[in-house]
């Protein structure tokens, strides 16, 4: 059964279900966004709890070698100080 509208009542809602559908969609594509980043950081905290128990041979961020840092706290102080951008976005791509 179809119902009489005017032009301008079927234009407005055409606007507000298309409205409503980009809010959805940013929505939901907002969601995943977030946990694409949770499982990322959540991932790179793991490897570097690792690497500080001296579970992995080399660091999360730059790959530097383990048999380079000379202890417990030459590893902690790298970990705090690796910044080698370059590098650490090359791993955030794999």
């Amino acid at each position: 059964m179809l119902y009489n509208a005017s032009d301008r009542v079927l234009s407005e809602m055409k606007k507000e279900v298309k409205v409503e559908q980009e809010q959805r969609a940013k929505a939901k594509e907002a969601k995943r966004r977030r946990a694409r980043s949770a499982n990322r950081t959540g991932e790179s905290l793991d490897e570097e709890k690792a690497y500080l128990l001296g579970l992995l041979d080399v660091c999360p961020r730059c790959g530097e070698p383990l048999e380079e840092m000379a202890d417990e706290e030459a590893q902690r102080r790298h970990l705090m100080e690796c910044t080698d951008d370059q590098v650490q976005a090359m791993l955030d791509l794999k």
